[in-house]
Order: C-alpha cells, then structure tokens, then sequence
C-alpha cells in the first residue's frame, strides 16, 4: 500500500525535474547561447533528468529509503535554478518586459540549489545505503546536518529577496553565507567519517553496495580535481557530461542489486584504464616535448613526427596494460594475484611430476588455496576399475 501510494508522487517529481530540463533547453536556444555557452549549462540539464528518473524508481522498490527521494530533490532543484534562471534573464536581458514573475525567478535561482546540494553532501552519504545513520552515535550529524542546512537556506532566501532583478542574475553576497556554508561542508565531512565506518562494519551485500556509491563519489571526486587544476572549460563540461550519468547509475545499480557483485571488476577495469591512458598520456606528451627540443619545434610538430609519436605510444599499450594490470592485482586484489600466480606454479610442475601421490596432494593445495573451499577432497578411481558402457565396451 505505501509503495502504491509513493509511486505516482515519485514519478510527478521524476517528470517536472525532466520538463524543467526541456524547459530550460528552450530558454537556451531563445537567449542565443552558443555551443560553448550551452554546454556550459549541460551537467545541470543532465543532472534534471538523470538523477530524478533513479530517484523515482529507488522510490518506487523502496519507499521508505530517503536515497531515492535525495535523488529526486536533486534532479528538481538542479533543474529549478538553471530553468530560473534562463527565465529571468530572458526576462530582464534578452527581451525586457516579456515575460511575468521574473523577480520571483531571479529569486528562486539564487538559492534554491541549496537543499539539493546540501542533502546530496551531508544525507546522501550518511544514510546509503539503508537509510538510516549507520548507528545511533551519528544521529547528532543527521540533526546538525539538517539543522545548518536549514539555517543556510533561510539566510540566503530572505537575504536575496531585496535584491533586484538584474543583481540576483550574478554573485549574490549575503551575510552569514559563508561561515554556515563552512559548517555545512563539516557536516558533509562528518558524513563522509559516517561511510567510512559503515563500510568497516558491514559484510556481503551492504559491502558491495557500498563499493557502487564509493565508485560514484569518485566521478565527482574527477569532476572537483579537474575544476581545481582550471582546465579548458569545454574539455571539463564534455567530461562532466559524460561522468555525470554514471553517478546516478552507479547508485541505482547499488540500491537496486543489479549485478551487485560485478562491481569488482568494474573497479579494477577503471583503475587500470585510467592509469594506463594517464601514464600513455603523460609518455606521448614528454615524447613530442623531447622530439621538437632535439629536432627542432617546426619538425618535431610535422605530421610525420606526430604519427611516428602516436604509433611508438600504441606499441607500448599491450606490455603497459599488462605491467599496470599486474601492479593494480598486486596492490587492490592480492586474493586473485596470489590464486593466478599459484595455478601458475602448480602448472609448471605438472609437465615434470610423475608421482601420482605427490600431485593429488598438490592438486587438493592448489584448490584449498585459490577457491578456499569449506572441504577439499580428491577421488581416483584404482587403475583396474573398470565399468560397462552401453554396447559391452568397458572403461
């Protein structure tokens, strides 16, 4: 009954979050944006219709789990303020006087980014993925979290609505914003701790779980780092839009079990991809610095040059796979180096070992140590055994 009554309301939330981001695609092309201006504003229309669409269906499986239900507040409020604010500035800047409420608009884009960005920092990690604190200690977070954010949201809302039209369009400076928003990103700290201790706590199902939303934080982690090392705006918007479906995705997969357990292998696929085009990067970058200081700028960026550089980097691909791949198993999956490198040992003594004895044993070591069985037992049949098939013939 709860589930069939959530269900239409998740899914209300779902569909206004996706018309905002329609509405707010419009608006872009009414201002005139261009391409780099558009996607600009691409990781918030992305955002509006990606995490409301898992959000209504975490929802709608688990009703009383508040994740699906972040989800949805922050598909809503991201697609608010962008869609606000296209609104008001075609209102105040593109066609003066077209269109009604624009204050009111100006207003909401100002500060409703809040409640969305303030529960996906504090919430979203303490409560994933049961929805509840990992424990009654860390109830005080959830209280204080919820507390600030609440103050924060306040502050900002009736401190902007003196403002005019025109200046809520750019930086909006109110007094008490940042020592709240500092004490909000300590609670978002906090929650951070709160996930660090689930995850040494929990077992099996909830570990995996857990790994899928670590796996989506780290898209975000990117996203943060690359902004830090002030990168081409562009390049940064593309790579957000393309990093920022595999968060929601990350987390639905995790609540929802969806081949839970491959997310192992998606974790040391990304590490290994991701060092190996880091350090393929990082080669063919010192390679063309070395070649035009030995040879000259002018020959070094000849097209010849750059081909010869591309294709020495592509043969180093499949030996710097395998050096990377060997590091990471080394490093992040000890369990699974160690069971290759002992299957691989075993098979160098079966070309040479003649005593049966002595090889069922190793045979029975070999399972006990890769696959770790409860019990581990050998049968041969004795060598004059033999059995009727069908048509007489024995074996």
């Amino acid at each position: 009954m709860i589930s069939g009554r959530v269900s239409p309301a998740a899914w209300l939330a779902c569909l206004a979050s996706v018309m905002l981001g329609a509405a707010s695609i419009v608006f872009t092309v009414l201002n005139g944006y261009s391409f780099e201006a558009t996607l600009n504003e691409a990781p918030l229309i992305e955002v509006a219709f990606t995490f409301p669409v898992v959000g209504a269906v975490i929802a709608s499986h688990h009703p009383r789990n508040a994740v699906g239900w972040i989800f949805l507040l922050v598909g809503f409020t991201q697609g608010l303020i962008l869609f606000t604010f296209l609104y008001a500035e075609h209102a105040y800047l593109i066609d003066p006087g077209s269109l009604p409420s624009a204050h009111l608009a100006a207003w909401l884009s100002s500060w409703m980014w809040l409640p969305g960005f303030g529960s996906a920092l504090t919430f979203l990690p303490l409560l994933f993925p049961t929805g509840r604190p990992p424990s009654r200690r860390w109830r005080p977070v959830a209280w204080l979290s919820g507390m600030c954010l609440g103050v924060l949201v306040l502050v900002v809302a009736t401190g902007s609505w003196s403002l005019t039209g025109k200046q809520l369009l750019g930086e909006v400076e109110v007094a008490g914003f940042a020592p709240l928003l500092l004490l909000l990103l300590a609670c978002g700290l906090a929650s951070a701790a709160s996930l660090v201790a689930r995850f040494r706590a929990s077992r099996r199902e909830e570990r995996q779980q857990l790994k899928w939303f670590v796996l989506a934080v780290c898209g975000l982690v990117v996203l943060f780092v690359l902004d830090g090392l002030q990168i081409p705006v562009g390049a940064g918007n593309a790579l957000a839009v393309i990093l920022i479906p595999c968060i929601p995705a990350a987390v639905g997969v995790g609540m929802l079990r969806y081949r839970l357990y491959d997310i192992d292998r998606i974790i040391n696929r990304t590490l290994v991809y991701g060092a190996l085009t880091a350090f393929l990067g990082a080669l063919y970058s010192g390679a063309v610095v070395v070649l035009q200081a030995a040879v000259g700028e002018r020959i070094g960026s000849s097209p010849l040059a750059v081909a010869a550089t591309t294709l020495a980097v592509a043969a180093l691909f499949r030996p710097a796979r395998a050096l990377v791949q060997t590091l990471i198993d080394r490093r992040f999956n000890r369990s699974t180096y160690d069971a290759q490198k002992t299957v691989e040992a075993f098979s160098g003594r079966l070309r040479d070992e003649v005593d049966l004895d002595q090889l069922s044993s190793d045979l029975v070591a070999v399972v006990r140590t890769t696959v770790q069985p409860a019990h581990a037992s050998l049968w041969l049949r004795p060598a004059g055994e033999t059995r009727e098939l069908p048509g007489g013939s024995g074996r």
